[in-house]
């Protein structure tokens, strides 16, 4: 009568399936310790599987608006990942692990505040990723923080720092071009310790960014035979 309860037990999926639109997620399984009562739905000790990883943590739901989430991915594959929304193959890999938290009201987006301190490590099955990412998002600014962070290829190193809705500082030294064979290709080699450099500062939005920096080459050659201009 006075819509009073309390449900305390376990939940267990196999074999799930999600998608929406284009992106589809399969092979997810779950399974978790649950209580619920009129205000409040709590799945402590959650473990999840997908896309080549996994995450345990505790995720809570109070009056079916406020959520609260902290946990640790552990060996998330990009490749997988990236599957799930690109109709070809990355062509990069590696894997994911780290904590993350987030807490916010599922009513309006602003009020979300989420932290992630996550690893990468190098995968074998595409050119390898590896480094660090320490990410906060503000969702009342709409800010995302990137402190001291860095992704690393064969021959390639990015190092990042700053918020991407205000301005962000990148640092990138390149000695080999095939790195970014997935994505271009650049018919520029290298002898000599030759390198690229570029310092960039991207500020604006991220929806309508500016850029500005500075590009350095030395010791290169160009291979005109891989060049057209239209």
């Amino acid at each position: 009568a006075n819509n009073d309860y309390a449900v305390a037990g376990n939940v267990e999926g196999r074999g799930i399936a999600m998608h929406q639109g284009t992106t589809r997620v399969a092979g997810v399984s779950l399974d978790s310790a649950v209580t619920a009562d009129p205000h409040r739905i709590a799945l402590k000790g959650l473990r999840l599987s997908a896309m080549g990883g996994s995450f345990a943590g505790n995720v809570a739901v109070e009056d079916l608006a406020t959520i609260q989430l902290a946990g640790n991915l552990r060996n998330f594959d990009i490749q997988q990942m990236a599957s799930a929304f690109m109709s070809k193959p990355l062509g990069y890999d590696g894997v994911i692990s780290g904590p993350v938290k987030a807490d916010g009201n599922l009513k309006n987006t602003s009020t979300l505040m989420a932290h992630a301190n996550l690893g990468i490590a190098p995968g074998r099955r595409g050119i390898p990723v590896s480094g660090h990412l320490a990410v906060d998002y503000n969702g009342r600014s709409g800010d995302v923080m990137v402190d001291h962070s860095y992704l690393a290829l064969p021959h390639t190193r990015v190092d990042l720092s700053g918020s991407l809705g205000r301005q962000l500082q990148v640092h990138l030294v390149s000695r080999n071009f095939s790195d970014f064979k997935p994505v271009a290709v650049v018919p520029v080699t290298f002898s000599n310790n030759g390198a690229a450099t570029v310092d960039a500062t991207f500020t604006g939005s991220i929806s309508a960014p500016r850029i500005t920096g500075q590009v350095a080459l030395n010791n290169f050659a160009v291979d005109r035979k891989s060049t057209r201009l239209n």
